[in-house]
């Protein structure tokens, strides 16, 4: 079970670079005229560095606060999460509705962990929820801040000078916060131990996670920032620049952010600035649904497959 828990974990982590890390690049493409290959580095060796460097809050909250874990069926409760969170976003992909790992895999670790009687912190997870939801709203509202500010003072320089500071602090807030799902699961896969869990699972993420943008670069790419509203090089340096203040935050409180949502709120934001009807509601809706419909179907599988799994033992 342990190795193929492994297995289990590094697929999550591709998946999640071709879910999470595609988009992410999306903006960072659009503005800069440089090689996408650049930006293509600056994200993922912020994924390997962030947690070398000590920051490591989210992947603890996953790894030992949502959840303490016993000792003799960890593997299994790991397995099962990745499986219910892979089956849901495969589900709501089919319906067309793209989501959130992150959420994905907190209703399906939680509701698998539930079923085979570990201890669960209800209340950390209600928290982190709770942060969740906030987390694309506060983007938003800080997109339409920046927005207007740089409407009024211009901010003396230009969106691509902006962009060499604003990608990096979005794809550091990511590796800080949304990117430590993949780290957790590879820890909890190896019982968090030796050298590993301090060096090698760092580095693990990050390769696992550049190789899932290669493999989903064509089909993922610029999909999610183009359909809630236009995205011109202003919009896209704003929407990174408020998706990292409001990711990095959820991080400083150990709570797990979707970091697409968090930009898909930004772009509201800043589509909102000059007139609503410039959002696409029809795409904002569809995202808001898949998102709502994320938590109870990936703990519905979770719980599902944690109960096969027992009476198949």
């Amino acid at each position: 079970m342990s190795l193929t828990t492994t297995l289990l974990a590094a697929a999550f982590a591709v998946l999640s670079g071709a879910n999470d890390g595609c988009p992410i690049l999306a903006t960072g493409v659009r503005v800069s005229r440089g090689r996408p290959i650049v930006i293509f580095l600056c994200l993922v060796g912020l994924v390997g560095l962030v947690p070398l460097l000590g920051f490591t809050n989210v992947a603890t909250t996953f790894t030992s606060r949502m959840i303490r874990f016993p000792a003799q069926s960890q593997a299994e409760i790991v397995t099962m999460s990745i499986v219910a969170a892979c089956i849901t976003i495969a589900v709501l992909a089919v319906r067309g509705l793209p989501t959130s790992l992150t959420l994905a895999l907190i209703g399906s670790m939680s509701a698998a962990a539930a079923a085979y009687g570990a201890q669960v912190s209800w209340r950390t997870i209600w928290i982190a929820l709770l942060v969740a939801a906030l987390a694309p709203v506060v983007s938003g509202i800080l997109a339409r801040v920046i927005a207007a500010c740089w409407r009024s003072r211009s901010f003396g320089t230009s969106a691509r000078n902006l962009h060499r500071l604003a990608f990096p602090a979005q794809a550091g807030a990511y590796a800080a916060n949304d990117a430590q799902k993949m780290l957790a699961l590879l820890l909890l896969a190896a019982n968090g131990g030796g050298t590993w869990s301090t060096v090698g699972a760092p580095l693990a993420t990050a390769a696992l996670f550049g190789l899932g943008i290669l493999l989903g670069w064509r089909t993922y790419v610029g999909k999610v920032s183009r359909s809630v509203a236009p995205l011109t090089p202003e919009s896209a340096v704003v929407a990174e620049g408020s998706s990292a203040i409001a990711v990095s935050a959820s991080a400083a409180l150990g709570a797990p952010v979707s970091m697409t949502q968090s930009i898909m709120g930004a772009l509201v934001g800043v589509g909102s600035r000059h007139t609503w009807r410039r959002v696409r509601w029809n795409a904002v809706s569809q995202l808001a649904v898949a998102w709502a419909l994320t938590l109870p179907a990936s703990a519905v599988f979770g719980l599902s497959i944690a109960w096969l799994g027992r009476v198949l033992r």
